[in-house]
Formats: C-alpha cells, structure tokens, sequence
C-alpha cells in the first residue's frame, strides 16, 4: 500500500509502505527478495509513472534508512521541525534500556 501527500506550497511526498527498503535499489528495478515479484515490479512501474507526472515528487520508503538524508526540505526551518518530529518518535537509547529488564 501507498499513499500519496499532496500540501499546497510543497512538494508531493509518496510513501511507498513495503515495496522497498532501498529506494535507489527501487528506482533500478530491484525488488525485495520476499513477496510476489511480478506484483512489486507492477508497483514499481507505477511508481516510475506518477514520477514522470510529478518531476518534484519525493519519495519515501517504510524501511530505508536514508530518508532524512534525501528528503530536502524547501526551507530549512521546515526541514528542522521535521527532523525534530523524527527525532521525537525514535525511543532514545535511555528509553529502550529502561523497557529491558
């Protein structure tokens, strides 16, 4: 499943769910090594298309971990309270010892 976010004044933003973990490895033609292949290149080919409708889209995929580095941001101030929300989903390592026990 994907869902795509339109925000006037931004770029669109794709989130891509599953598909991928490694969006460079997507745009090639790669796919994960579980699920139904033909089903993910099918995805994949959309994908390419809404790209060529919408030259400024970004994407982002559930699992790759460089989406804070490939997400720019039109304005830094935006791309700080982004990066501030991330940081405020992500457990701190304090946290995560604290649920072990």
């Amino acid at each position: 499943m994907s869902l795509l976010v339109r925000r006037p004044g931004h770029a669109p933003l794709l989130l891509v769910g599953d598909l991928t973990y490694d969006l460079e490895r997507m745009l090639r033609g790669d796919v994960p090594g579980s699920g139904d292949k033909a089903e993910m290149h099918r995805s994949s080919d959309l994908i390419a298309g809404l790209r060529e409708r919408l030259p400024d889209l970004v994407i982002l995929a559930a699992h790759d971990p460089a989406p804070p580095r490939t997400f720019e941001p039109r304005s830094s101030r935006l791309r700080r309270r982004i990066l501030n929300r991330i940081r405020r989903l992500r457990p701190s390592s304090q946290d995560r010892s604290s649920t072990v026990s």
